[in-house]
């Protein structure tokens, strides 16, 4: 079954501009993450979930489709963390309960 699934609109071209906007943006903006394999439209992907600093819950965040070229990444599309549950995947990832101290 084929769920379309609209992308974000913005696009970075090149090793260099994809590697300088990871490391400003993505890196600082979610430092911590967890990552869960899946695939869409036959392509790898993967379910990222990053954790709540208040609750210390692991709620999920978006979606990452590679797209590979021979032995290279080619693109990454990235859905928003709705588009999950068409997957099967959790809003919450299982059996994480909050860090307490």
């Amino acid at each position: 079954m084929a769920i379309p699934l609209p992308p974000l609109p913005a696009v970075w071209e090149g090793r260099a501009r994809a590697a300088e906007f990871l490391a400003e943006v993505v890196f600082r903006l979610v430092p911590e993450a967890r990552f869960v394999q899946t695939r869409a439209n036959r392509q790898p992907a993967l379910a990222v979930y990053t954790r709540d600093e208040v609750s210390g819950l692991w709620h999920s965040s978006g979606l990452l489709v590679i797209t590979v070229r021979g032995d290279q990444v080619a693109g990454l599309t990235r859905f928003e963390s709705h588009t999950l549950r068409a997957f099967g995947l959790p809003r919450l990832l299982p059996g994480d309960e909050p860090d307490r101290q």
